[in-house]
């Protein structure tokens, strides 16, 4: 059973289970706009992972939520994770000894509450474009 969650300051979680369809994102995702009183015409954009769900073009969860902002007066993009991107790119061009150790890099990072809170801090400190590595689990 595939369970998806939306998150917003922490103040609004979203779970999905069962089916998982591009139909069935966006309707979760309006109800956690709606609740957390957010407007649609102030999101910008949104980054997916690639799959048909988030994907497609005529029912993907980017396209519906394009269409949904568009309607309420404003303007987004459709991104692909940089993150995936790069590992795609990897696996293609047979990159994998360079992508397996950064991979495993994050995750080590990110497997421990206290090592993640200390490499944030570090970001902080030499004021870093970015505050935080995302996780990449293969």
């Amino acid at each position: 059973m595939t369970t998806w969650m939306l998150q917003k300051n922490s103040t609004c979680k979203v779970f999905l289970k069962g089916q998982t369809r591009g139909i069935d994102l966006f309707a979760s995702v309006c109800a956690a706009v709606d609740k957390t009183k957010l407007q649609w015409s102030k999101l910008c954009g949104i980054s997916t992972d690639g799959a048909p769900a988030m994907t497609g073009e005529r029912s993907g969860l980017a396209t519906l939520i394009c269409n949904k902002v568009s309607e309420e007066g404003g303007s987004s993009i459709k991104l692909h994770c940089i993150i995936h991107q790069q590992a795609l790119c990897a696996k293609v061009l047979k990159f994998d000894h360079i992508m397996g150790p950064v991979v495993k890099a994050i995750n080590a990072i990110r497997s421990r509450a206290l090592r993640h809170r200390q490499y944030q801090q570090f970001l902080l400190d030499i004021q870093a474009e970015y505050g935080d590595v995302f996780g990449l689990f293969r």
